[in-house]
């Protein structure tokens, strides 16, 4: 529990939520009620919600050749564009190229449980993954700041599954579990 409380205090505190260890602190305090877990009862919400629920940490191809009933398999994938990027730039620390995008789509394909992809949106991941279902998502990054009446910074990203479900108003919870 105090490792968890840890990661969602800086996941809270950090620049836009990211963590590259490389990097030197971006800590900052602008929003303390925007992580507050004493005064809610997220935490216990989160517990009742998760319970039999096994939670792994494993490579892709690991993962995709679980054995199990009801397995769901979440990939966030380096982004094809921070490959891209100078290393010191990048914001992993190790990442993927382009062999590596083409190995895991193959592995995705052959995969038998509920998959969700997380991916920056960009010709490779649309064509790797063609066959499969490709929702577009947007958000205002809540770590950013406006400059000068600007408006805040917009992450774009493409969820991609191997089932269906229907994306709804942001107000409205979604169910990706369908």
């Amino acid at each position: 529990m105090d490792q968890a409380l840890r990661y969602f205090f800086i996941n809270r505190t950090v620049f836009m939520g990211r963590i590259n260890y490389k990097i030197p602190s971006r800590m900052y305090f602008s929003n303390p009620k925007g992580w507050n877990i004493v005064e809610t009862n997220i935490l216990e919400q989160a517990a009742k919600h998760l319970k039999g629920v096994e939670i792994t940490r494993l490579c892709a191809t690991a993962l995709l050749n679980t054995e199990g009933k009801d397995v769901f398999c979440y990939l966030d994938p380096p982004y094809v564009s921070d490959t891209k990027l100078p290393k010191s730039s990048q914001l992993y620390e190790y990442s993927f190229e382009k062999k590596d995008h083409i190995k895991l789509a193959e592995e995705v394909k052959k995969c038998k449980h509920k998959i969700l992809l997380s991916y920056d949106d960009c010709e490779l991941v649309r064509d790797l993954y063609k066959d499969f279902n490709i929702y577009e998502e947007e958000w205002t990054y809540s770590g950013t700041s406006s400059v000068n009446g600007e408006e805040k910074k917009k992450g774009k990203e493409l969820l991609i599954t191997n089932y269906e479900f229907s994306i709804i108003e942001k107000e409205e919870e979604i169910d990706l579990f369908g």
